[in-house]
């Protein structure tokens, strides 16, 4: 899906953002793409909703816009960040914004390493 070739000035932006179809499911990976990015991909393409989202830059306050999360509509989403980070991640917002969609949320943060085995 992602990157384009516009904005080559932020390396976040250029994140491999891709979705894979197996085993009946559809899992969303966004890298560390921000808010334009998600913006973007909203208008280019119909991804429709995803099973499992891996939730874009860490959970940061620059990703996880409310009308991409709605898109999207994952039942899971997996935040990879360190815990006690420097950065605050995953933001408030983010977790807010996941929670009202109904997401089931697994931090790396609180949970270490998280496995997914699809079936």
């Amino acid at each position: 899906l992602w990157p384009d070739t516009s904005d080559k000035e932020n390396v976040n932006e250029q994140s491999q953002t891709f979705v894979i179809e197996t085993y009946g499911k559809r899992l969303l990976f966004t890298g560390d793409i921000g808010k334009s990015s998600e913006e973007s991909i909203l208008n280019y393409f119909d991804i429709g909703k995803v099973d499992i989202l891996k939730v874009a830059h860490h959970g940061s306050k620059n990703s996880s816009l409310k009308a991409f999360i709605e898109n999207v509509s994952p039942e899971y989403a997996v935040i990879s960040c360190g815990k006690n980070n420097h950065y605050g991640h995953p933001s408030p917002e983010t977790i807010e914004t996941l929670k009202e969609n109904g997401c089931i949320i697994f931090e790396t943060s609180k949970m270490g390493a998280i496995e997914v085995k699809l079936r």
